[in-house]
């Protein structure tokens, strides 16, 4: 499809994900990020449920579409699911393990559209121009962040959380260490 076609599912797919999970998220690090004790309250039930019946993928996105709240791993899914109703392919759910922010390490999950050359991608520089390898058709849909941009552009609004290290994984990413205690949480 085209760079248009690509940025258009991936707006929609963002207002989607936000219409279904109204509380929102649990975990903003950013000034612009809004949340509620009802949101935090939201998502560990969540993850509780989900962890009740294997924790998987589908699992984690059906929870947090009825409990109406989720973190970017949760949106990113729903997301993706949008994605794939819409027609966008072919679709990569990518996460990035450990990004160090002023508040501590977090991770982060988002769905690239049409990328391509995406893995590996390792000792991704701070503020380094990798993801501008993806492709002149890639898209960056990432409903956490609120954002539907080109792939070439997404280091600079990703540059200030000073990512270093990524990897793609085009099936499932492994959830088996998610924490289900606030205490524990790293994100």
């Amino acid at each position: 499809m085209s760079l248009n076609q690509n940025l258009l599912w991936a707006k929609e797919a963002v207002t989607y994900t936000h219409k279904t999970l109204p509380y929102g998220m649990s975990n903003p690090v950013y000034s612009g990020q809004v949340t509620t004790p009802e949101a935090a309250k939201k998502v560990l039930q969540g993850r509780i449920d989900a962890e009740e019946v294997g924790f998987s993928t589908s699992a984690r996105t059906a929870t947090a579409m009825w409990e109406g709240a989720g973190n970017c791993g949760e949106m990113a899914r729903i997301a993706l699911k949008k994605l794939k109703t819409l027609g966008a392919s072919p679709l990569h759910l990518m996460h990035i393990p450990s990004i160090q922010i002023q508040q501590g390490a977090i991770n982060h999950t988002f769905v690239v559209i049409e990328g391509q050359n995406l893995a590996p991608l390792n000792n991704y520089s701070v503020g380094g121009t990798d993801c501008t390898a993806w492709g002149n058709n890639a898209v960056i849909c990432d409903p956490w962040m609120s954002v539907a941009t080109k792939a070439s552009t997404a280091h600079k609004i990703w540059a200030p959380y000073g990512q270093d290290s990524w990897y793609f994984d085009a099936e499932e990413i492994a959830v088996s260490n998610l924490p289900t205690r606030p205490a524990e949480a790293p994100f």
